[in-house]
């Protein structure tokens, strides 16, 4: 599989683009992993950006500043240290039907993945301030958002 590497911009416009055609019928279930180059601070949908982030810093730093189409927080998404992953799935091929059935199913296989590679990884349901996420020895190592739209939901987070 190929690691992508996008600016900020492209890389929540693809991500949209995939849910909108996976919506539409005209793509199947995607898988995609990514990195961001420059690095970026993506926040979430419903957050307000003067808030969230010091926009002059990022500019000084020449960090991307971009808004995702899923819900939860800032993110800091650093070109060496970390890879993103996004998920577009009908949730019927899931066997889902909410949002909370959707993270534990995808979250899952993350999961498994990561025990394969020998890492004891462990899904964590999270609470009303924190989004599913995945932690080793209790600690986050991976923390994802989600959009839904007509029965098919983007989940992409990130690995730390």
């Amino acid at each position: 599989m190929r690691m992508e590497v996008h600016d900020a911009f492209t890389n929540m416009a693809v991500d949209e683009a995939i849910l909108t055609s996976v919506t539409e019928g005209k793509a199947p279930n995607t898988v995609r992993f990514y990195r961001w180059k420059p690095s970026a601070v993506s926040i979430g949908r419903f957050q307000d950006i003067r808030k969230e982030v010091n926009l002059l810093n990022c500019g000084l730093a020449e960090v991307d500043v971009v808004r995702r189409i899923s819900g939860g927080g800032a993110v800091y998404h650093d070109y060496e240290n970390e890879v993103t992953y996004s998920v577009t799935v009908h949730k019927r091929d899931l066997g889902v039907e909410d949002a909370s059935g959707a993270y534990e199913k995808i979250c899952s296989g993350l999961v498994e993945a990561a025990r394969i590679l020998g890492v004891k990884a462990e899904f964590n349901v999270g609470d009303w301030k924190q989004c599913p996420n995945i932690t080793i020895d209790g600690k986050k190592f991976s923390g994802s958002a989600q959009c839904h739209r007509k029965g098919v939901v983007l989940q992409h987070g990130t690995f730390l």
